[in-house]
């Protein structure tokens, strides 16, 4: 388990890959919440079903001329 500035918590991970992501988005000064396998990614590509775990969701501020800024699935 990883301890979190940014959650003020704990994050789970299961490689020295994903703890260097995590690294690095917890030192990301527009990086707001950090949510480790948050949800099922699922979609139909042509007969197949396809599904996803996303490993991170990192949520982040609005950058100012940038355009919206929406959560970064990795």
């Amino acid at each position: 388990m990883f301890w979190s500035a940014t959650n003020r918590g704990h994050v789970l991970y299961e490689s020295r890959l994903e703890l260097d992501r995590l690294w690095l988005a917890d030192y990301a000064p527009e990086v707001v919440r950090i949510a480790a396998q948050p949800m099922w990614l699922c979609g139909s590509d042509g007969k197949i079903m396809r599904r996803h775990v996303a490993q991170y969701v990192v949520g982040s501020h609005p950058c100012p001329g940038a355009g919206s800024s929406g959560p970064v699935i990795s």
